[in-house]
């Protein structure tokens, strides 16, 4: 040591420790104690980002799950839809072939009524109801499968469209 530096030393009192000095000095070297400190400032934001990147990755994997078990359901759903919406466009179809037979006898009958008519008079009045009576079926059946089949849309649609909906919502808290 330097005579300077020793007599330095020996000039300079000592420093008087208080509570604050005491803790500093105990505090271990790999814990920062001072806010500026650059270790510390990166410590604090790696501990956030990985808070943040956890709480971000509970919160994904909860959404999936909701989303997985919403398309489970929606998937048994439209099974069951698919099936029910199979067995009433069997009965429309069913529905039709018999007035289709229907109406093959009906024309059968008109063509023998036409063949009877003992005068023009007759067989334009055979004619006129064998027409007006076919329009009037063919109407009033027509009626009836379109709204069979808009009650069929609307059932099967409307639970679809408010599970599929809910897949697309944002959660409350978002």
């Amino acid at each position: 040591m330097s005579t300077a530096t020793a007599a330095k030393a020996k000039t300079t009192p000592a420093k008087k420790t208080t509570k604050k000095t005491a803790a500093k000095k105990a505090a271990p070297k790999s814990v920062a104690t001072n806010e500026n400190d650059p270790t510390a400032a990166f410590e604090a934001y790696s501990e956030a980002a990985r808070e943040k990147f956890v709480r971000v990755t509970e919160d994904f994997s909860e959404g999936a799950e909701q989303m997985r078990e919403t398309l489970t359901e929606l998937a048994g759903d439209l099974s069951e839809r698919a099936t029910h919406t199979g067995e009433q466009v069997s009965a429309m179809t069913s529905e039709l072939m018999d007035a289709a037979k229907d109406e093959v006898t009906d024309a059968v009958q008109f063509a023998n009524d036409l063949m009877k008519a003992k005068s023009f008079g007759d067989a334009l009045e055979i004619q006129r109801e064998y027409w007006t009576d076919l329009f009037q079926a063919r109407t009033e059946r027509a009626r009836d499968l379109s709204e069979r089949a808009m009650a069929l849309t609307k059932d099967n649609l409307d639970p679809i469209t408010d599970k599929a909906s809910a897949l697309f919502r944002l959660p409350k808290n978002a």
